[in-house]
């Protein structure tokens, strides 16, 4: 087995596995109603956050003079394609299929695009930042997830002798 191809289906798995890990924490000392859940992963923002969430968030967007409609939230079901892309990209791969290389550039693109458009959001409206700066903390499966996309996307460019 080459090593960039282990490099790409190791990074794909920990990208994957870090969709199920905790990416955002809620601060201790922040004392609210969202401090009972103390750790939010990928499956937990899709499974209950998108579901229970919507009309929340829909309203907290329009406080902010950013009306979002409810139907745009449901665009968070793409990253259920995080782990599904991993898993499909690790199996193509190590069968030394084209499309092993394809999924996981996909999924190492949409993890560091999402992490993009979350920090643009948040870095054009400084009422939010401060907000989210103080109910909740980034946690180890979002910097581990970024860190392996970038990984695997550097890894995923062959260069051919």
């Amino acid at each position: 087995m080459k090593s960039k191809q282990f490099i790409r289906m190791i990074s794909a798995l920990i990208v994957s596995i870090s969709f199920f890990l905790p990416w955002i924490k809620s601060d201790p000392n922040f004392d609210t109603f969202a401090a009972s859940k103390t750790g939010y992963s990928g499956m937990t923002i899709l499974s209950g956050g998108i579901n229970s969430g919507v009309a929340m968030v829909s309203a907290f967007g329009k406080a902010y003079g950013f009306p979002l409609p409810a139907e745009t939230l449901y665009i968070g079901y793409l990253l259920l394609l995080l782990p599904i892309l991993g898993i499909a990209g690790i199996v193509l791969t190590g069968l030394r299929k084209r499309g092993g290389i394809a999924c996981i550039r996909i999924q190492s693109l949409m993890t560091l695009i999402f992490t993009f458009i979350i920090s643009f959001v948040i870095f054009i409206f400084p009422d939010m930042k401060m907000l989210l700066g103080d109910m909740f903390n980034i946690s180890f499966g979002l910097v581990l997830m970024n860190v392996f996309a970038v990984i695997a996307l550097i890894f995923s460019f062959e260069t051919k002798h």
